[in-house]
């Protein structure tokens, strides 16, 4: 909360806001599994805004376990007005045993080819819409 603060808009030019984000409201959870499991580094753009932090979030995966990971982004899945699916724990471990060798915080970049391939799009698709 201390980041991205209980209303979930972040801190301007700092942490970016989950309210919204394109990288929290889209059809799959697999690239915000993957920055709780590992972190990202800046820039990186939510919402067509550009943040520049050198650690935009530190790296969850050895503090919290496969549920607790899926209940917290469930939970920002569903909050602020979002209508998110649920993450379930097993979609947490298998991106964790895929991304278990990965010490660096991700690049926007990097996560996004990991994720869903080197062609993907620099930041996930959002929904038109909440996400169902």
């Amino acid at each position: 909360m201390a980041c991205h603060q209980a209303t979930g808009q972040g801190v301007p030019n700092v942490f970016p806001p989950l309210v919204n984000s394109d990288w929290v409201c889209n059809e799959d959870a697999d690239c915000a599994i993957a920055v709780v499991l590992c972190g990202l580094q800046g820039p990186i753009e939510v919402n067509g805004k550009p943040f520049s932090s050198p650690m935009i979030m530190p790296p969850h995966g050895a503090m919290l376990d496969d549920a607790k990971i899926a209940a917290v982004l469930t939970y920002v899945r569903n909050a602020w007005g979002h209508a998110g699916s649920e993450v379930p724990a097993t979609r947490v471990a298998a991106l964790r045993a895929k991304f278990k060798e990965r010490t660096a915080l991700w690049t926007q970049a990097e996560v996004h080819g990991a994720v869903h391939g080197a062609a993907s799009q620099p930041h996930p698709a959002k929904a038109d819409g909440p996400v169902k």
